[in-house]
């Protein structure tokens, strides 16, 4: 991934799915047992998940890629949406999908990131915080013009400024409720995902020793995650806007799977795959929600991806099918989204950050502040 000389690298990764397809509020653990699960291949639930039993424990060597994949989505659609819930409460109207991904991009790359690193390794800030146009537009692989526009837009909408050349948050943002509320979701969202990824049997790395706590550690993580979807998973869907559409059908037919433990276990790698009966379909209606669309403009992409045999119809709604797994190989896309979030884990052990106690602090409370924020609306 490039970068402009001198600025920070960006990788190129609220609320959880509800059970009727829309993003919630409620921020709690995947693994929450669903009281019915459609039989499979003729065999009641009990029974089918007696059968899985012999493959529910993971070895420490068997990285379940699958498994881990279906929850990195969960969490990359999760922040996406609450980053588009603090730039529709700060504006007061929607914005486009892809508009989430910059401001995420800049917020990432503002100084009080490298600030709160800094002053937990105990070495000096930068002196600069912020990215250029040029920076965001290599950054995420898109034209210099349409990187521009968007960085256009959040500056009208008042959620960031120009510094020289550099885009960075606006400080007075910082002291909004809005973006106070993406910190604090972002904080939660990663939580979460460390939390799924333990009760998954998945073993989570030591922390290093360090002085100072990073508060804004973990948000770090949850946005460098989401934005990594960009990297590996856009190419592979030719848009931001499609790889997002087809992302949620795939979080949305695979709910139950992922919400319960033995199930979730049972396929937790490539073979074998969930039988359609266990899949949930989802209608473009429930997709828009998902992802704050225009239903016309879910309906156009869900049928793009009908023509591409990437989505199925069923009663009901659609379904993925196997060429869509088998985009870029066998296993490519979770594997990469695995390995990546793996990575991400061990980077924050690696900043000392214990990750049994992740959601102990407040992102909210900057470095020098008497006490955290409190939100008074």
């Amino acid at each position: 991934m490039a970068t402009m000389p001198g600025e920070t690298p960006v990788l190129r990764d609220t609320p959880r799915l509800a059970q009727d397809g829309t993003i919630g509020a409620g921020l709690k653990p995947v693994f929450a047992p669903l009281t019915v699960v459609p039989a499979a291949d003729g065999l009641t639930r009990d029974e089918f998940l007696r059968a899985a039993a012999p493959a529910a424990s993971l070895g420490a060597s068997d990285v379940p890629v699958w498994l881990v994949h279906r929850l990195v989505l969960d969490m990359q659609l999760a922040c996406n949406a609450a980053c588009n819930a603090a730039i529709a409460a700060t504006t007061h109207r929607p914005a486009p999908l892809n508009r989430a991904i910059y401001l995420l991009l800049i917020l990432r790359c503002d100084r009080s990131f490298s600030d709160a690193a800094a002053r937990a390794a105990g070495v000096a800030a930068k002196p600069t915080g912020g990215i250029s146009v040029s920076a965001i537009a290599a950054s995420l692989d898109q034209p210099f013009e349409t990187a521009r526009r968007h960085a256009n837009a959040l500056i009208e909408d008042g959620l960031c400024e120009r510094r020289g050349p550099r885009i960075t948050i606006r400080p007075a943002m910082f002291e909004r409720a809005p973006l106070r509320q993406l910190l604090r979701d972002l904080d939660r969202i990663m939580t979460r995902l460390v939390g799924d990824i333990a009760a998954a049997g998945i073993a989570l790395p030591s922390p290093h020793e360090r002085e100072h706590d990073n508060p804004l550690a973990a948000v770090a993580a949850a946005i460098d995650l989401s934005l990594a979807a960009c990297e590996y998973g856009a190419p592979l869907f030719g848009s931001w806007l499609q790889m997002r559409v087809l992302g949620a059908a795939f979080a949305a037919n695979t709910r139950q799977i992922t919400a319960n433990p033995d199930l979730s276990r049972y396929f937790a790698n490539e073979a074998p795959a969930p039988p359609n009966a266990l899949l949930i379909p989802v209608s473009p209606a429930e997709i828009a929600r998902m992802l704050d669309l225009s239903v016309a403009t879910a309906r156009r992409h869900v049928r793009a991806a009908i023509d591409a045999g990437l989505l199925a119809r069923e009663r009901g709604g659609v379904i993925y099918t196997a060429e869509l797994l088998a985009l870029g190989g066998a296993d490519a896309l979770p594997r990469v989204a695995s390995q990546r979030a793996l990575k991400t884990l061990e980077r924050l052990a690696i900043e000392g950050y214990r990750l049994d106690e992740l959601g102990a602090g407040d992102p909210t409370a900057w470095p020098g502040e008497a006490e955290p924020f409190v939100d008074k609306h």
